[in-house]
């Protein structure tokens, strides 16, 4: 494992993008406790929240009050599985702090599937309402939604490419995906 002292002497080595995938690890850490533990439901909630709170839909309000508060929570329960068990089977080893970035594409694929679903009668149609909700009753279809927009992937084994990190593997912060200043393209 890395020490702290080679991750503060890497710092001004490292690119933009480096530097704010390290903030972005430290950030959750910080927020998750201080052994950065999660449960996949918290961290697909979180992601859902954020994509929610991005089209001003939502004011973010924490796992902790939905589980408490929330009448969709047992769907939420029930409709996860089915998106833990994809992952299960299709990102073998994924580390949580990528959890986060492949819930988050998962939660945006819902969207954008809402956003062009109607409601109602001949005459009487509007679009469904883009709300937690909704984006409960739809997690079961994320399977789906993937293989729609990455098609062949699943076939070819390259669905772990949608994360697209080379760090996608790793159990643990490392830092040798830091490059030299030389090496850096600008």
């Amino acid at each position: 494992m890395t020490s702290y002292k080679d991750i503060i002497a890497a710092l001004p080595t490292m690119t933009s993008e480096q530097l704010a995938q390290i903030k972005g690890r430290v950030v959750m850490l910080a927020e998750n406790g201080e052994h950065g533990t999660h449960d996949e439901e918290e961290i697909l909630f979180r992601s859902i929240e954020d994509v929610l709170s991005g089209y001003s839909i939502m004011r973010k309000m924490g796992y902790t009050a939905f589980v408490a508060r929330s009448r969709d929570y047992t769907t939420y329960m029930k409709n996860s599985s089915v998106v833990f068990e994809f992952v299960r089977e299709n990102f073998p080893g994924i580390m949580k702090s990528q959890k986060h970035k492949l819930f988050t594409i998962f939660a945006r694929l819902i969207v954008d599937h809402v956003k062009n679903m109607v409601v109602g009668e001949e005459g009487n149609r509007r679009p469904v309402p883009l709300a937690l909700r909704t984006i409960v009753n739809h997690l079961d279809k994320v399977p789906a939604l993937i293989h729609g927009a990455f098609p062949g992937y699943g076939e070819s084994g390259l669905l772990t490419q949608i994360v697209g990190d080379d760090a996608f593997y790793r159990n643990q912060l490392d830092l040798d995906f830091v490059t030299p200043k030389e090496k850096r393209i600008s």
